[in-house]
């Protein structure tokens, strides 16, 4: 399977994914939509728990227990889920600016909290903090 994965990642690593690509790339197999946005590590790790979960619902479904067998169907199912939605967010915030504009300003009152004003919380006449 790994070797289909880099075979597909050779064939489509001129240009980055769209979201929606990525998306029916993880559908399609497991891992590859996170190998095409460049996080071979996490789509291998996605892979090897898809094929691991496949394989313990098969071995209870030959032992003959149903409920197990149904308990790994549903790991699989959400790590299926998982790597689809997640190789989604990533193809679509491939762009997203993580530089030092989006440090909270030290001035903003509104970011700090009650405690760290001048005097503390508001509180009542019985001195039980406000409802504010």
């Amino acid at each position: 399977m790994m070797f289909v994965l880099l075979l597909a990642g050779c064939l489509w690593a001129s240009e980055p994914p769209s979201p929606e690509g990525a998306l029916l790339r993880s559908a399609i197999l497991p891992g590859w939509g996170q190998w095409a946005n460049g996080h071979p590590v996490k789509g291998l790790m996605l892979e090897v728990a898809e094929v691991v979960l496949a394989g313990m619902a098969w071995r209870e479904w030959k032992a003959g227990h149903p409920r197990r067998r149904n308990t790994f169907i549903l790991w699989w199912l959400g790590a299926r889920l998982y790597g689809m939605a997640d190789a989604y967010v990533d193809a679509h915030l491939r762009g997203f600016d993580e530089g030092e504009d989006l440090k909270v300003p030290e001035g903003n009152s509104r970011m700090r909290s009650a405690r760290s004003r001048k005097g503390g919380p508001p509180r009542n006449a019985l001195g039980n903090l406000s409802g504010r």
